[in-house]
Formats: structure tokens, sequence, C-alpha cells
């Protein structure tokens, strides 16, 4: 668990604007059980955050978030992948507003 701050800078071209956008992610859980799901940030594209996911070979994990912390029990699901049988993953999902808090189960 713990705060990353993803900072997304744009240079600029002939298509695009110069523009920076930054992200406060807090990751939270419930403690570490063996082969518990682990996230990893691995980037930030028009599609959303790209998320790695590690855990057991071939478990279903969903990625939960919520606007605020504590969450009070408000997680909704945003997306759920499939690990492969090396217990690797990625997803990609939707940012909204200035920050955003996930959880893997």
């Amino acid at each position: 668990p713990g705060d990353i701050v993803l900072i997304a800078r744009q240079a600029g071209n002939d298509s695009w604007a110069p523009a920076e956008k930054s992200f406060v992610l807090t990751f939270t859980g419930r403690g570490v059980p063996v082969q518990a799901p682990q996230v990893s940030v691995r980037g930030l594209s028009q599609n959303g955050l790209e998320i790695g996911v590690t855990g057991a070979p071939n478990a279903v994990v969903s990625i939960m978030a919520t606007d605020t912390l504590p969450s009070s029990g408000d997680l909704v699901r945003v997306g759920e992948v499939t690990l492969d049988a090396s217990g690797n993953g990625e997803i990609t999902v939707q940012t909204t507003g200035d920050a955003r808090y996930f959880i893997a189960e």
C-alpha cells in the first residue's frame, strides 16, 4: 500500500498541444496474503491509466476504485483482468477527476 504520484507530460508537436497532468494514486490493501494481487502503474495513455497486475496464475482480479479515502465501502469495480499462466496481466482503467484510488482484489 502507499501513494504513487504520476505525472504525464506531452511535449507537443504539429498535432498535439503541450500538456501536463498529474494524479495521486493511493493503493490500499487488506493484508498481503501469499500471491495476493499486486499492481504497478505502467503508464498513462489517452485510453486511461495502464496498470500491470501480478498474482496467482490464472486468477481473476477485480480492480476497484473510489474517489475518496477512507472509502467507507463505496469501492466500485472499474475492471477485471484474468492473469496468465505466469501470474501476469494488464488492464487500462479510466480516470476521472483529479484523484482516484485503486485496489486489486
